[in-house]
């Protein structure tokens, strides 16, 4: 539910169109991207008769990199808890 964008951030378009008249070196400016990431990472729970889902927003690929990582860890902890009761 997150997704990430690359565009050409405003000053790069800015300095370009200032630039141009002055030396052809002005396109250069262009070549400048800026990655922006929005949106929510779903996270469920599941028990007996329990459902539960909640969203997280996210503003890095890094971030929704750590969270699948959390819950990973989150899932495998409650397994092994699971697994040692009688």
């Amino acid at each position: 539910m997150s997704r990430t964008t690359r565009t050409i951030p405003a000053w790069a378009i800015v300095l370009c169109v200032l630039f141009i008249f002055f030396c052809l070196l002005g396109l250069l400016f262009l070549l400048a991207k800026e990655e922006r990431t929005e949106g929510w990472v779903q996270v469920g729970v599941q028990g007996p008769r329990l459902l539960h889902f909640t969203q997280i927003p996210v503003t890095s690929p890094m971030a929704v990199a750590d969270l699948n990582a959390r819950v990973n860890t989150a899932r495998a902890v409650s397994f092994q808890a699971g697994q040692q009761s009688p």
